[in-house]
């Protein structure tokens, strides 16, 4: 009996700690950008992975940049990895919107290596050999700084070298098992892709950005927390800028309880036949005015 209550207590202790966690507002790391935090309810929950989608030139780079500076402005260890731009050009970006990466580590990851030295024939497929070896290398870097923030911009490459669905969903659990041990946020970039990729359904959070270009009028940018484990968020599209500065996020106006929800919408369709009414009676007398 006595053992029964003390594990029902043990029970009880860490689920009042998750909600606790889910309500401290330092459970939350910053995505240093202020309309974003406000979508997501505070922040990203800590010790998560999340993935961020979106088209060449969304802002992948920019979110993982201010996800960066925010972190090392909290005095925490940071790691962007960069397997797109070299490390000039990733500094060139950050000169361009004002930002010094100072405090960021950025490490350029070759994620598609050239082959010198390694065997030219084999009894394994390639991403067999390929696919291990560029994981262990990722995951040496990640062991040397031992970072409380990570950002992998991009996955692109090494999902080409896996060219198998199931072994690179296998070598991502491995590297969100590893992040998960050592208590490190994460930010995974990547294109959109169709069918839904497997890191997806891995990711504690998946963020879509979405950029389209009307026939009309300049381009429109909006992004929708696609998938978000554990914490409240606004749902549907928001729309976001991205200019000298960085990304600006604009949520849209939520409904703060259903109830007031129906009786503002009551209002306005009190309103809408009011204004029907007084629009008809007027052109009644104008008609009928000799």
């Amino acid at each position: 009996m006595g053992e029964n209550d003390g594990q029902s207590d043990a029970r009880e202790k860490d689920a009042g700690a998750s909600v606790k966690q889910h309500h401290d507002p330092s459970s939350r790391a910053s995505t240093g950008i202020e309309g974003l935090d406000t979508v997501l309810g505070g922040g990203l929950l800590r010790n998560r992975t999340y993935l961020v989608e979106g088209a060449p030139g969304a802002g992948k780079t920019t979110l993982g940049l201010q996800f960066s500076m925010a972190g090392a402005r909290n005095d925490e260890r940071v790691l962007f990895l960069t397997t797109g731009e070299s490390h000039e050009e990733l500094h060139q970006i950050a000169e361009s919107h004002g930002w010094s990466l100072d405090g960021v580590t950025v490490h350029y990851f070759r994620a598609l290596d050239d082959g010198e030295g390694r065997p030219a024939q084999s009894v394994f497929h390639p991403a067999e050999v390929e696919l291990p070896r560029t994981m262990e290398s990722l995951l040496a870097i990640i062991d040397e700084v031992d970072p409380q923030r990570l950002v992998i911009d991009s996955l692109t490459e090494i999902r080409l070298v896996a060219t198998n669905p199931l072994w690179y969903r296998r070598q991502i659990l491995i590297l969100k098992d590893d992040l998960a041990r050592r208590r490190c946020t994460t930010m995974l970039c990547d294109r959109r892709q169709d069918p839904e990729p497997p890191v997806q359904t891995i990711a504690h959070g998946v963020i879509n950005l979405d950029h389209r270009t009307p026939d009309y009028g300049p381009d429109r940018r909006r992004l929708r927390i696609a998938k978000l484990r554990g914490q409240p968020y606004a749902s549907g599209y928001h729309d976001y800028k991205i200019h000298t500065g960085g990304i600006q996020v604009y949520p849209r106006l939520q409904p703060r309880s259903p109830v007031k929800q129906s009786i503002a919408s009551n209002s306005i369709v009190d309103y809408i036949a009011i204004c029907a009414y007084v629009i008809s009676i007027t052109m009644r007398e104008v008609v009928w005015t000799p």
